[in-house]
């Protein structure tokens, strides 16, 4: 789990380890080169990266019930 997606770098890092890593991010969104990133990181790394686009201190409540994670990276 990542809160803060912004340029992907993280995330890209992560996932270009191991083929059977999955990461979720949360991210605001608030900047245009965060939509070109997911773009790169969903390319790359077909079907292993949701994102969600909202406030991560309403999201991730909502969120974390349902998904354990080996790693959160803030």
């Amino acid at each position: 789990m990542e809160i803060g997606f912004n340029s992907g770098s993280a995330t890209d890092t992560i996932l270009s380890t191991r083929d059977d890593i999955k990461a979720v991010s949360f991210d605001i969104m608030h900047w245009d080169y965060v939509y070109c990133a997911k773009k790169y990181i969903d390319k790359m790394y077909l079907g292993r990266h949701p994102l969600v686009s909202a406030d991560s201190t309403k999201t991730i409540p909502k969120h974390t019930p349902e998904t354990k994670s080996d790693l959160i990276f803030i």
